[in-house]
């Protein structure tokens, strides 16, 4: 449950993060080992899609396109906030 709340919240990523930073850490207090290991294997799954976006994006052209570099910033700070949110796990 709090897996498919952070990933929803993942793509809503505006103003109110430290809300949703807030939320997820208070959830997190209650979570064994286990739990978090299976929610950090799900962070892991989603930083490398978010790579493998960006991979595709800068393969379609030899030179990436004011659009396309702006898709890549978003998608790059999408990656942040899943690799802070893995390290705050443990």
């Amino acid at each position: 449950m709090i897996l498919i709340v952070f990933l929803k919240k993942l793509n809503m990523i505006n103003n109110s993060q430290k809300n949703i930073n807030n939320y997820y850490i208070k959830k997190q207090v209650m979570m064994n080992n286990d739990e978090k290991a299976k929610i950090y294997d799900n962070l892991i799954y989603h930083y490398q899609k978010l790579q493998e976006e960006i991979r595709h994006i800068k393969a379609k052209n030899f030179e990436v396109s004011e659009k396309d570099q702006l898709t890549i910033n978003e998608l790059e700070n999408k990656m942040r906030y899943v690799y802070n949110q893995a390290q705050r796990l443990f």
